[in-house]
């Protein structure tokens, strides 16, 4: 999981949620205004500031992700779930193999048998 991304989405929903308090205290009108006008415009900067930083640490991460995955692929590294899958495949090929091998075997030791019974 990535932490990065985490921190930044709540900075992003933190910030939008200071923008849309600070916008919605403006609308009404002074006398029910919680806020006065500077507090409402200190929360306001407040919330642009965290959802830009929000918004850019996202964005890094995000990308940073994109890249790595990018360089796994040129360089042909194998994710866990591919590693996995090659080794129950191999397990699973081998497993068929020896027991092919096993009643290739048995068949070739079986006419034998019939053939020294069968001339006795």
């Amino acid at each position: 999981m990535n932490y990065s991304a985490i921190i930044s989405s709540f900075l992003l929903a933190g910030g939008a949620v200071m923008i849309l308090i600070s916008q919605q205290g403006s609308e009404f009108d002074d006398e029910a205004n919680p806020m006065s006008g500077t507090s409402s415009m200190v929360v306001m900067i407040i919330g642009i500031v965290l959802a830009v930083i929000g918004t850019l640490g996202f964005t890094f991460t995000v990308l940073q992700v994109i890249r790595r995955s990018d360089q796994r692929m040129r360089e042909k590294e194998m994710r866990k779930l591919e590693v996995e899958v090659q080794r129950k495949m191999d397990i699973a090929i081998s497993r068929k193999n020896t027991h092919y091998s096993r009643k290739d075997t048995q068949h070739s030791q079986v006419p034998s048998i019939m053939i020294s019974t069968a001339s006795t």
